[in-house]
């Protein structure tokens, strides 16, 4: 079947007695300028000439670009976002017949009203996301509010308009899990950062996840121990702790990679997970290690890119500027939680 000819400007305008300029406006996505009936007359004119609407057809019309730009650092560690979160960030957007754009830029190109209305300008977009996990620009949370710019944060914890993952809440159910098998002794194994580095310089969840972690061993009674720092990756700072009569019989880690210290220096102890030490993190991911799968809390992935393109597009479509709520994590797996080894004359003992 031969491809029907597409229409030219003069054709329609003839056709519809409009102008060139006013039918080139309406096909073009300026046609929220123009009155219904002439949109009307000049779309169905378009049509019985052969000219297919996009199928984006009704965001084009009204004056739309059918795109959000995902604005990134040009430095990698200060805009960390997960594989898993893309992909669902792009399977919402395509649901509504929208695209996301990348965008990293200087600090200095985000410093003015000006710059941030020409960021959307030139990359055709509607709205923004912005991924700034460490040190945003300094004015750019004031910038967007002044100028009430459709824009979600992510992994944020701004006032509003900021998707982000209840990481107190996931500390605390983790020590909670710990708690119900019955430990009494459990340590927290941080973020290997010096203990001299500025919190500005911290993500969040360093922070939180201790904390509510803290907060449920404490209100048990239980017994508490947050190690951080260069001790935090140390083969002979955990070799040391954990053969100690009184060791701590269960480890919370911040991510994956701080369990591996703890788990060599449990190998080199004979202690078995989790009959001798119970061992649980955070990830998006199953975590495997030495051939076995470690208990994590699933971070809200899939669900923070449903709430961040919902909430963009409602932005989009004028909706007030408003707080949202932290997303709960999900227990994936609990295999590496068993309970207390027991104990010969208040020593902790490996069983065999």
């Amino acid at each position: 079947m031969p491809f029907a000819p597409v229409p030219s400007l003069r054709e329609i305008s003839e056709r519809c007695g409009m102008a060139r300029s006013t039918v080139g406006h309406i096909l073009g996505g300026r046609s929220h300028l123009f009155r219904p009936e002439t949109r009307e007359l000049v779309l169905r004119t378009a049509e019985q000439l052969g000219w297919k609407r996009p199928a984006d057809w009704r965001s084009v019309s009204r004056g739309r670009f059918g795109c959000a730009v995902l604005l990134k650092s040009v430095m990698q560690d200060r805009s960390c976002i997960g594989t898993n979160f893309l992909v669902a960030l792009e399977e919402h957007l395509l649901e509504r017949n929208m695209h996301v754009a990348m965008a990293r830029l200087p600090d200095a190109t985000l410093a003015s009203e000006t710059a941030l209305r020409r960021l959307l300008k030139q990359w055709s977009a509607d709205g923004m996301f912005i991924s700034y996990t460490l040190r945003p620009p300094p004015r750019l949370h004031a910038l967007i509010g002044r100028l009430d710019l459709p824009a979600v944060w992510l992994n944020s914890r701004a006032v509003r308009d900021a998707v982000h993952p209840d990481d107190l809440g996931a500390g605390r159910t983790a020590a909670e899990l710990l708690l119900a098998a019955g430990h009494r002794r459990i340590a927290y194994v941080g973020y290997p950062f010096p203990l001299t580095m500025p919190e500005e310089h911290m993500h969040y969840s360093m922070q939180d996840r201790p904390a509510g972690a803290r907060a449920a061993v404490l209100a048990c009674g239980a017994a508490w121990l947050h190690v951080s720092g260069s001790d935090s990756a140390s083969v002979a700072t955990w070799r040391e702790r954990l053969a100690r009569p009184d060791r701590e019989t269960a480890v919370i880690a911040y991510n994956p990679l701080q369990i591996l210290p703890v788990l060599h220096a449990a190998a080199l102890l004979g202690l078995r997970v989790p009959q001798d030490l119970s061992l649980i993190t955070f990830h998006d991911e199953t975590v495997w290690m030495l051939d076995q799968e470690i208990a994590s809390l699933a971070l809200p992935e899939a669900r923070s890119a449903e709430i961040a393109v919902a909430h963009l597009c409602a932005r989009i479509g004028g909706a007030p500027s408003r707080a949202l709520e932290a997303l709960p994590f999900t227990v994936r797996s609990t295999l590496t939680i068993g309970p207390p080894p027991p104990r010969v004359k208040g020593r902790p003992t490996a069983r065999r």
